[in-house]
């Protein structure tokens, strides 16, 4: 019996356990903003693994207006604003928002904002991995 073959099997076991293991923590994430005392904006840093997304939800009033903008280091990240009453759920694939949206899609949105209540910003990258910074100021 070669005495090194052992060896490789356990590093490949080592290593498909940790595959799995990253897997498994990998999903989608929802996280509230919190915009600091006297401070109408916030800027949140993230990190996204491919096919899963961040939900950020922060509340606001109709007629505010919200500027809300994402870069990334790979220019891969964008995002989708859902206005109220939109839900969160926890479907098959993780986490689902349900709801109108206000953008489709992108990097950067600005408007008036229909309606009171919470808001989500759905933050995914379109390839592959993606580490990012999202800004939201409301006015």
């Amino acid at each position: 019996m070669n005495p090194e073959r052992p060896i490789r099997i356990l590093a490949g076991s080592a290593t498909i356990a940790v595959l799995l293991a990253a897997a498994a923590a990998a999903e989608d994430t929802l996280r509230p903003v919190h915009f600091a005392d006297g401070q109408s904006s916030a800027t949140l840093d993230g990190a996204i693994v491919r096919g899963d997304s961040d939900i950020w939800s922060f509340v606001a009033n109709q007629g505010q207006t919200a500027d809300i903008t994402v870069t990334s280091l790979e220019n891969n990240a964008g995002f989708v604003v859902f206005e109220p009453p939109a839900s969160v759920s926890h479907g098959d694939d993780g986490l689902d928002v349900d709801g109108a949206m206000l953008s489709d899609g992108g990097t950067h949105w600005n408007g008036k904002l229909p309606a009171s209540g919470a808001y989500y910003v759905e933050v995914s990258g379109d390839r592959g991995n993606a580490t990012y910074t999202l800004t939201i100021a409301i006015e």
